[in-house]
């Protein structure tokens, strides 16, 4: 994605888009909570059952790298975005994103502490804040692919993990990523159908590629039977794609005839 980063004007937003979005950014300041608060009275941190202990830490830790991730990003729209709600509601981004790590790692000092980021999610992340393409790109990438993934990540531990603290910790900032997809698609719904369609389809085709290295590598060394084979990761790559495949096409990216075909039209 090349080209110089688009600076929006206060007035390039619809009035209906700016109200809704000042309503999250209030709604994020009315909402915070502290980390100290949940974790840190003596509970104990329950392990999933036949899960690695350091698996688990492993697979927490990336969900702290995304958080210290996605800061970066925000940081880097109210740059790229000349719009004080937007940037009000970034504001409140960062302060959630900021308290989503520390609660992370306060969690992980359970555990032995955070693992370092996954190699091939690490170098995705990294790509993908270099990108030099408008800001829509970004949102793409981080409010509606990882904060979705997030979301759909964490709604299947809540289900299937154990542990009452992660229960607790997981409800909040869920809570707060549905806020951040939000955001996303208000900004993504009002802007994107005044983009050129062949940036469109070039955005599309950057977030295929960014999609396979965050998916496709992501533990890619670990082995754990009935837990993260081969088979299984493909299937969680694949269904994942088609997932966010339809929130593109809720926010306007491209018709979803043209993603369900690859977006070659």
């Amino acid at each position: 994605m090349t080209g110089p980063v688009n600076h929006m004007s206060k007035s390039s937003l619809q009035p209906d888009t700016r109200d809704r979005i000042n309503d999250l950014a209030v709604k994020g300041e009315i909402q915070r909570w502290q980390p100290a608060t949940l974790i840190g009275g003596g509970e104990d941190i329950t392990v999933p059952r036949l899960m690695p202990k350091r698996l688990y830490a492993a697979i927490i830790s990336q969900f702290l790298h995304g958080e210290r991730a996605t800061a970066k990003l925000c940081r880097r729209l109210i740059g790229a975005i000349d719009d004080p709600v937007v940037h009000r509601f970034l504001a409140t981004q960062i302060a959630d994103e900021t308290r989503h790590a520390e609660a992370y790692a306060r969690y992980l000092d359970h555990l032995g502490g955070a693992r370092a980021v996954d190699a091939n999610f690490g170098q995705a992340l990294n790509q993908a804040l270099e990108w030099s393409g408008p800001p829509q790109a970004w949102m793409l990438g981080f409010h509606v692919l990882l904060e979705g993934e997030a979301l759909r990540t964490l709604a299947d531990f809540q289900e299937f993990w154990p542990c009452p603290v992660f229960r607790r910790m997981n409800a909040l900032i869920s809570r707060d990523g549905a806020r951040h997809v939000d955001f996303g698609k208000l900004f993504l719904r009002d802007t994107l159908p005044r983009m050129a369609a062949a940036e469109r389809r070039a955005i599309y085709h950057q977030l295929d590629v960014f999609w396979r290295d965050v998916g496709g590598g992501l533990l890619a060394d670990t082995w754990v039977p009935g837990i993260f084979t081969r088979g299984l990761r493909q299937r969680w790559l694949d269904d994942g794609w088609r997932h966010h495949c339809r929130a593109f096409a809720d926010v306007g990216l491209l018709p979803s005839r043209q993603i369900s075909e690859g977006a070659a039209a």
